[in-house]
């Protein structure tokens, strides 16, 4: 579903680009795709963990990425974000490392196809950005807004051609939450809307996620 409507991907254009023989300081970062990789430090058995932006800065969430010393190299797909290392201490020396460059994509929405490309505008205030699970599922559409969006207690927003509606109801300074609605439904936000419009197939394993990235980093 998009913007509440039956979506369907008809086609799928993308690249894979690859970067060879380079290393990496705990805390740099590097570009491979439309990827930028943060090495964050080596995990529990010295393998490498990463954190995952798109190019444009958008970030899509943390993750202990699958890395693989050379000679214990499963096969790839083409959607996954894949390195290969020969070493991972304060210094990951990369054999190899692959992403997919996302050029487009073709969708039909709500019996209408509409061909999207990396960071091109949507709506008013929005942009699109195409991104691909790390682990290899899929690429999929993310939505963003590249400029602020004001909101005033007095009016609702209406977006995406009347599909959403966003009504501010109050703010409490103090504590820093918002409270707002979406389509009539109540939602909090923290330091302001910061929720997510939808809902994630993998939310377990997101936060698995976020918890091991947290043992990484000592908390």
């Amino acid at each position: 579903m998009i913007f509440g409507q039956r979506a369907v991907l008809v086609k799928k254009d993308l690249q894979e680009e690859t970067c060879r023989n380079f290393s990496v300081l705990a805390g740099r970062s590097f570009d491979v795709g439309d990827s930028v990789l943060t090495y964050l430090m080596p995990g529990p058995k010295g393998d490498p963990a990463l954190l995952w932006r798109t190019l444009d800065g958008v970030s899509i969430r943390p993750h202990p990425l699958d890395e693989y010393p050379v000679g214990q190299v499963p096969k790839k797909t083409s959607t996954r974000i894949f390195g290969v290392y020969t070493h991972a201490g304060q210094i990951a020396e990369y054999a190899s490392f692959s992403a997919p460059m996302m050029v487009g994509e073709t969708w039909t929405i709500d019996g209408k196809t509409k061909t999207v490309a990396a960071n091109s505008e949507w709506f008013p205030h929005f942009r699109i950005v195409l991104i691909s699970c790390p682990i290899g599922h899929h690429i999929g559409l993310m939505v963003y807004n590249d400029v602020p969006i004001l909101l005033d207690t007095d009016h609702e927003m209406t977006l995406y051609g009347g599909r959403l509606k966003i009504r501010l109801v109050r703010i409490h300074e103090k504590s820093g939450k918002v409270l707002f609605t979406l389509n009539g439904r109540p939602y909090t936000g923290t330091n302001g809307i910061d929720s997510v419009i939808g809902k994630g197939r993998a939310i377990a394993g997101i936060e698995h996620t976020l918890g091991t990235l947290k043992k990484l980093r000592g908390g």
